[in-house]
């Protein structure tokens, strides 16, 4: 159930803290990055809570706790709630969640008791119903978790975190995470913006910014990306000038762009060439030149959030002064390890000695994409990666006549029900959607996808914690890509879920071994897509061999043999 709104969570938290630490208001001993966006929260919150564990101190020089609060969760529901770059366990989160549910049965019962009183002196006929007013006092699953979370960052053993980096889970203005105090929040970060949730957010780009634009607070420093461009850019500005009720912003209101690696301070009327240089690039770096655009600006947010926070929390703390390629590194290997499923290339071997190497040999032997692209603007980004980085495989010589033939794809894809599939589909498979124009632009990337490829639409499981979140019916994606991609036979059989689709998945690549020739010297490449939920399943199956997950009508499972 969705139900955007603070007056239910500012209560909880209330509560919480009343009842559980003995304070009058939730006032946490923490301090808050909140992030907000389209895409790339997820990961600008790993890349920010890498750096504070790894560069970040106290005051007193000691380590940092770290908290790190993301939405949806990978593999089980505890693993949203991070501490130190690492789960909680599962006995913590439980023990909480239980407290956390029984101060919530309170504060339903006391919100159902007030809006009945405040009903009584309103005419019948504009009364709510009693199943309305009791909806409205229901918390939701999302804001029970995000008290959790909260609750366990503010545990005092060992200690309490220093610093918690919080992800919205959807907008910003009226999200659960939202109901912070002012007091807790050292930073807002605003990633990408895109047309995502509009049912719940607004029909336009504007309506979509103002919401994202409701985690900013008074004079706090919000970092945005400068990556789309100066029109959307503005409307941030106005956006923050209508939250203060002024027309520009005032001058304590510190807002930083973050533009390929450089992060400058800028006011209303800001052009790009006054850009500073506060953060810069490390000459030009391999490693940071490798970096895709999003990946760069990802990474630009973060150190321009740590040298931040992190001289709020120690004022002894020098702010960063360079991205360096070393520290790139290492905090983009770390964050990889508590972040998957963000163009996670698996390498061959990578099912190790897992039950499910017995069963999918092949597949053991090829590489495998990971990625959480879920609406058009990160499948853009997925294609682009694919086109730049892994598909394109030139010979010693120049020529292009002498470029080895791309490498085939396989793709598994599922998406979710509110996701419209011809948007995604289209930024999937743009040489399959339409013929390029040799003299077009894009000429070049429409001719780099012309590799075979294979697609087979699958399914994710139930989401535990997320009654609300369903799949798009298989047959809906069958149809849509059929109304696409009408002249290539391209599309494999559906398969019901994971498991069945990484076993045809084994099929094609023992089809494609036994007919191994030198114009593919390369297996296949596979890319498991769509939705972060499917790939939640990918990955609970490989850790675990098999799928299983509740549902209404008891325990579904899919083995490996099946």
């Amino acid at each position: 159930m969705i139900n955007l709104g603070l007056q239910r969570i500012a209560r909880l938290l209330q509560h919480i803290a009343q009842t559980h630490f003995q304070q009058p208001h939730f006032n946490p001993p923490w301090k808050v990055v909140h992030i907000a966006g389209t895409n790339g929260k997820g990961s600008v919150a790993a890349y920010l809570s890498t750096l504070l564990r790894q560069q970040g101190s106290r005051e007193d020089g000691t380590s940092l706790r770290v908290g790190r609060f993301t939405s949806p969760h990978f593999i089980d529901r505890w693993d949203c709630i991070q501490i130190n770059d690492e789960p909680v366990s599962k006995a913590v989160f439980l023990e909480t969640e239980d407290k956390v549910k029984a101060i919530a049965k309170v504060v339903e019962e006391e919100l159902r008791s007030e809006a009945r009183r405040q009903s009584s002196a309103i005419p019948a006929e504009d009364r709510q119903t009693i199943e309305q007013v009791d909806a409205d006092a229901r918390l939701t699953e999302f804001e029970l978790l995000t008290a959790t979370a909260f609750a366990i960052f503010s545990e005092p053993a060992p200690r309490p975190c220093d610093v918690a980096v919080v992800e919205c889970g959807l907008g910003g203005r009226l999200d659960a995470t939202n109901a912070l105090p002012d007091s807790a929040i050292a930073v807002s970060v605003i990633t990408s913006i895109g047309l995502d949730h509009l049912a719940m957010l607004g029909g336009s780009l504007e309506s979509i910014v103002k919401e994202k634009c409701g985690i900013v607070r008074r004079d706090v420093p919000v970092i945005i990306n400068q990556d789309w461009g100066v029109e959307a850019t503005g409307m941030i500005f106005r956006a923050i000038g209508e939250r203060f009720e002024h027309k520009e912003i005032g001058s304590n209101q510190d807002v930083l762009i973050a533009l390929n690696g450089i992060v400058g301070q800028h006011q209303p009327n800001f052009k790009e060439e006054d850009l500073g240089d506060e953060i810069a690039l490390e000459g030009n770096h391999p490693t940071l030149l490798s970096l895709m655009p999003h990946q760069l600006a990802n990474l630009s947010l973060a150190f321009a959030a740590f040298s931040r926070v992190a001289v709020a929390i120690s004022k002894q703390h020098e702010a960063l002064s360079c991205l360096s390629a070393t520290l790139c590194e290492d905090v983009l290997q770390d964050a990889s390890k508590s972040y998957p499923a963000r163009l996670q290339l698996l390498q061959p071997g990578w099912l190790q000695d897992t039950v499910a190497a017995q069963s999918l040999p092949l597949l053991n032997r090829t590489n495998v994409l990971l990625d959480g692209a879920h609406n058009a603007q990160s499948a853009e980004v997925l294609r682009k990666y694919l086109d730049e980085k892994l598909l394109t495989r030139p010979r010693s010589s120049r020529s292009s006549r002498n470029q080895q033939p791309k490498r085939p794809e396989i793709w598994v894809i599922a998406l979710s029900s509110t996701k419209p599939p011809s948007e995604v589909l289209a930024e999937f498979f743009p040489q399959l959607v339409s013929e390029p124009d040799p003299t077009s632009e894009d000429s070049a990337r429409h001719s780099s996808l012309s590799s075979p490829a294979r697609i087979i639409f699958t399914s994710f499981g139930p989401v535990d914690g997320m009654p609300w979140v369903r799949p798009a019916s298989i047959d809906a994606l069958l149809h849509c890509a059929n109304r696409l991609i009408p002249s290539l036979n391209v599309v494999e059989p559906p398969a019901d879920n994971i498991a069945e689709a990484l076993g045809a998945v084994e099929g094609i690549l023992a089809e494609w071994d036994e007919s191994r020739n030198a114009k593919h010297e390369q297996g296949p490449l596979v890319v498991v897509a769509g939705s972060l939920y499917l790939c939640s399943d990918f990955l609970r199956f490989v850790r675990d061999g098999r799928l299983a997950f509740s549902t209404h009508q008891g325990e579904v499972s899919a083995d490996l043999a099946s």
